[in-house]
């Protein structure tokens, strides 16, 4: 059961660049009978090495100070944040998400802002400072995954194509998750040992290696096509579960 969470977490990142917690998270609960908490802090384990392997077989340089800023900040807002989750009433958390949802996937259909794209260099670092703060306040408010909010927002900061954002994004899901597991590592630690670690990581990284084959296989637009559509699918299942469940 192990080796196919790997397999389904590394093949959604492949192909997405986001999405891996979203998808990992249900699969811990009903093939292992996890408790949701359980269940988030063993998905960190899978989606930090699905987005480490996944951005050296993309074999192009993230954008350093872009990943770093919105992992930081991201990081620091989330935390603070996280205490006034249980003061909104459900019917705003579930219309935030329902807002986000359906910009993002603008973002993620729509054509590129900037058809040159820009790096950091030519971001305003407050621009970087209030884009780390978005995206960690509504992460720990929605609950939505940090991938499913980060592609589309790079999408709008970089004015880049979906194709060009994906190693900033893998490396952002990196250390957001790397560190998050840091912060819990004796609860990982009880929860897996090194026997069932392996075939969990070994699933995710052939996943990530078949689906990135994959990927270098097909036409650009299709493989823009399949990126988008995958996406829009990650997305509308984890709105749905997060709206179903603060609705209840």
């Amino acid at each position: 059961m192990l080796g196919l969470i790997g397999l389904i977490t590394g093949a959604t990142i492949g192909m997405t660049g986001a999405g891996g917690a979203l998808i990992a998270i249900p699969l811990f609960i009903a093939l292992l009978g996890s408790t949701l908490q359980d269940a988030t802090i063993l998905s960190l384990g899978a989606v930090s090495t699905a987005a480490a392997f996944n951005l050296v077989l993309e074999g192009r340089m993230p954008d350093l100070k872009t990943a770093l800023s919105l992992s930081v900040l991201g990081s620091i807002a989330s935390a603070l944040a996280l205490p006034l989750k249980p003061y909104l009433p459900a019917s705003i958390t579930a219309g935030l998400i329902l807002i986000l949802v359906l910009a993002g996937l603008k973002e993620v259909w729509g054509p590129p802002h900037n058809s040159s794209g820009r790096d950091s260099s030519q971001l305003h670092p407050g621009t970087l400072i209030i884009a780390g703060l978005i995206l960690g306040v509504v992460t720990a408010v929605t609950g939505l995954g940090g991938g499913v909010l980060l592609v589309p927002l790079l999408l709008r900061l970089t004015g880049q194509s979906y194709e060009e954002v994906i190693p900033t994004g893998l490396l952002t899901i990196f250390l957001i998750s790397s560190v998050t597991l840091g912060l819990q590592i004796d609860a990982a630690v009880r929860l897996l040992t090194w026997n069932d670690l392996t075939p969990l990581l070994f699933g995710t990284v052939v996943a990530g290696a078949v689906a990135k084959r994959t990927m270098r296989l097909l036409k650009q637009h299709s493989r823009l096509r399949l990126r988008q559509v995958t996406f829009t699918l990650v997305a509308l299942v984890a709105a749905a579960n997060i709206i179903q469940s603060v609705v209840r």
